[in-house]
């Protein structure tokens, strides 16, 4: 049994220092709630003996080791070769399917023998993936197993490719030209600039020029990416022609729809709106200058001259 060493000293009223062999800390807090510097935070009933620590600095989810790292990526592997021969196929048919929809295709009643005839296989690498999953790591003969089957349905649909080969080509350029799209902007930056501008109104031309400041930054961002948006539709339409004379079903949305589907705007326009109504709730509380009017002077400036008026004539 090793030797240890603790030793807890009071400085102040609810304040110790401990002293131990893994190092130095301080303790904080009255009786009932207890927060060392550590990290730990401690809380009891006096009297119970009943208490609960909490560790702030707990570290994160548990980091998988190497060997289920291996695993995980063999199993993404594995599947994402069986998911593209299988896509290629029914693309070679005519048939429009993505990833998400495979499971529709399969279903296909001109197509089910086949899919059927890759029953084998298929089990084989699903199960391979069920331990990679459920265990973390897959053992050597497995993963050959679950390789050769991948190897065997690449095969077999390669084989079973039908007339609408150039399908596939044209469904790989549209989505390239999908995920060539850059991130939606952020507008987190100009609406801050555009709050912290309506709130600065009453001081002066600081708040309005920030309000201006805001809206070209938005509205540079904004456009810009509407740009390129339109490029790539414009880019896109022309593989639509393609897309029609090829298609003889399409079980899931072209990859186009994502782009025209995009309601960015109206992010944009609710922040304006926001921005907006910020802006003239913080104007009403600008005073208002108020102006002498021109009677008023005139009726005290009528009094002076004629006081300077009758002092002349006494001294006259």
């Amino acid at each position: 049994m090793g030797f240890g060493f603790r030793k807890s000293i009071k400085i102040l009223p609810g304040v110790r220092v401990k002293l131990s062999k893994s190092g130095i800390s301080t303790s904080i807090g009255v009786k009932g709630f207890t927060y060392n510097t550590r990290g730990r935070i401690t809380t009891s009933i006096p009297g119970t003996g009943i208490y609960h620590v909490t560790n702030l600095k707990s570290k994160g989810p548990r980091q998988p080791s190497r060997r289920q790292a291996a695993s995980l990526e063999f199993r993404l592997c594995v599947q994402e070769r069986v998911v593209c021969a299988l896509r290629g196929y029914f693309l070679s048919h005519g048939i429009y399917v993505s990833e998400a929809n495979l499971g529709e295709a399969t279903e296909l009643v001109e197509h089910k023998a086949f899919i059927e005839s890759l029953s084998p296989e298929l089990e084989i690498v699903h199960k391979a993936a069920r331990l990679a999953t459920d265990i973390g790591s897959i053992s050597l003969a497995e993963k050959e197993k679950a390789m050769r089957a991948a190897y065997a349905i690449e095969s077999a649909c390669a084989s079973r490719h039908g007339a609408y080969r150039a399908l596939n080509e044209v469904v790989a350029s549209a989505e390239s030209k999908v995920q060539s799209l850059p991130a939606k902007p952020t507008f987190s930056g100009p609406f801050v600039l555009g709050l912290l501008g309506s709130f600065l109104l009453p001081v002066g031309l600081l708040g309005a020029l920030l309000l201006i400041a805001a809206a070209c930054w938005g509205g540079r961002r904004f456009v810009a990416y509407e740009n390129r948006k339109s490029a790539l539709l414009n880019g896109i339409g022309g593989i639509d022609t393609q897309f029609d004379a090829l298609v003889v079903k399409q079980l899931s949305p072209r990859p186009d729809l994502a782009l025209k589907r995009d309601r960015t705007w109206i992010g944009v326009l609710v922040r304006v709106a926001i921005v907006a109504a910020a802006a003239a709730a913080f104007s009403s509380l600008v005073p208002p200058h108020h102006d002498a009017p021109a009677s008023t002077a005139t009726e005290n400036a009528a009094p002076a001259d004629h006081q300077r008026a009758y002092y002349r004539s006494d001294f006259r």
